[in-house]
Order: structure tokens, then C-alpha cells, then sequence
């Protein structure tokens, strides 16, 4: 499987996440306009500008999926918005560190 099949298929399973997430939580469903709009920008972007072909290092996938739950549940803590959001990062964050474990995104030789 080519890389950018991966890529595409690890951005269906996270929206795919995001979905059950919110039915799950039972949060509001405002979410799926935005994903109806944001979803197709986003795959436009990476097919006309793909991003470089660095390797990331499990290392750097680490530190960026905490530092985005950290940053993430710092707004919500601020902002006093509800508890179930946490949940909704912390799994979203975990789903990202798994799904690259899983996909193991190295260069096809």
C-alpha cells in the first residue's frame, strides 16, 4: 500500500472517530458541518502540496500529539467548556499515536 493510500485512510479512520466520538458523547452535531467542509479543503491541500518526504520519527509523533492534547485541554479547562471535551482529545490523541504505529509510515523502497 503507497503511502499517500495510508495517509487517506488514517484521515477516513480519524473522521470516522470523530463521528462515533460524537454520538458517543452525545455532543452537539454542529461538528459535522464543519467536518463537511474542512474534510475536502484538507485533502485538496495535501494532493496539491504534498508534504515532504522527512520521515517522522515516533519520537516527534509523541511529543506532537501530547503537546496538542496539553494546549487543547488547557482551552477547555480555560474556558470552562464541558468535561466530555477532554475525553474527546485525549482519544483523539491516542488514535493519532496508534493509527501511526499501525500504518508504520515508512518510505516504500
Amino acid at each position: 500500500m503507497s503511502i499517500k493510500t495510508q495517509e487517506y485512510l488514517k484521515a477516513a479512520i480519524t473522521i470516522l472517530i470523530i463521528i462515533l466520538l460524537v454520538f458517543i458523547l452525545d455532543l452537539p452535531k454542529d461538528i459535522f458541518v464543519t467536518l463537511g467542509v474542512i474534510t475536502p479543503f484538507a485533502f485538496l491541500m495535501y494532493a496539491l502540496f504534498p508534504p515532504k518526504e522527512k520521515d517522522l520519527t515516533r519520537k516527534r509523533v509523541y511529543i506532537t500529539s501530547v503537546s496538542f492534547f496539553i494546549i487543547f485541554a488547557t482551552l477547555i479547562f480555560i474556558f470552562n467548556l464541558p468535561n466530555k471535551l477532554f475525553i474527546f482529545i485525549g482519544v483523539l490523541a491516542i488514535s493519532y499515536i496508534l493509527l501511526d504505529e499501525l500504518f508504520n509510515n515508512k518510505k516504500e523502497t
